[in-house]
């Protein structure tokens, strides 16, 4: 009986070690997969094309750009890059070279908003229907006290008796005929401009110029 008995068990462990051999051996001999080989491209970005600014038609036969520049014929309907005209009379204005250090150089709303809208209508925005003044070609004038004048008179035609209008009239008008600003006033200038135009760059030219004060800059208006 207990020789029967332990002749099983022997059996038994004996079938145990051959299995455990076989899985071994099995497990020994499968290939692991070896993982995929990644290649990876380079890829230079791609420029992106510089946008360019449309300018609409007009219909008025005039009208201002942004930065404070004045044209009398009608752009083409074609979006196009718009290169800002120089000429004396507009250098000669320059007020950044009232002050010995740069500050920016307010600019205009486009003006060309307001021409839209009159053409729209077909009634200026002022009310005024004589538009012989300022004439059309004010903006050739090379006399800078009379293109002062002119500009002045845009100024009111487009907005009104407005205090701001007469600010930035007068102060173009005394620059035209050489006579030197102040702080105070040239101020006041910048601030009836974002008033008038209420865009970014004028908004960090009058704050550049109040940190100028601040600061103790000497600024000199001729």
């Amino acid at each position: 009986m207990f020789r029967e008995f332990f002749s099983k068990r022997f059996f038994i462990g004996v079938l145990v070690l051959v299995i455990c051999c076989v899985v071994s051996v099995y497990f020994l001999n499968t290939d692991t997969p070896e993982a995929p080989i990644k290649i990876y491209k380079v890829v230079e970005p791609v420029a992106k094309p510089t946008a360019e600014v449309s300018i609409g038609d007009t219909s008025r036969g005039g009208h201002f750009h942004a930065d404070d520049t004045w044209h009398a014929e009608p752009h083409e309907s074609v979006a196009h890059a718009y290169t800002k005209e120089s000429t004396n009379s507009r250098t000669a204005d320059d007020w950044r070279e009232d002050s010995e250090i740069d500050v920016p150089q307010p600019t205009a709303t486009p003006w060309k908003k307001l021409d839209a809208q009159e053409a729209d209508t077909g009634t200026p925005v002022s009310g005024d229907t004589d538009d012989t003044y300022p004439p059309r070609d004010w903006h050739k004038t090379e006399d800078p006290e009379l293109h002062a004048e002119y500009f002045y008179a845009q100024l009111l035609k487009q907005f009104g008796d407005m205090p701001e209008v007469h600010i930035i009239g007068e102060h173009r008008l005394n620059r035209a005929k050489g006579i030197p600003s102040t702080f105070t006033k040239f101020e006041a200038y910048l601030e009836a401009m974002y008033h008038l135009f209420p865009d970014e760059k004028n908004k960090q030219a009058l704050d550049q110029l109040r940190k100028l004060r601040a600061s103790g800059a000497k600024i000199s208006f001729h």
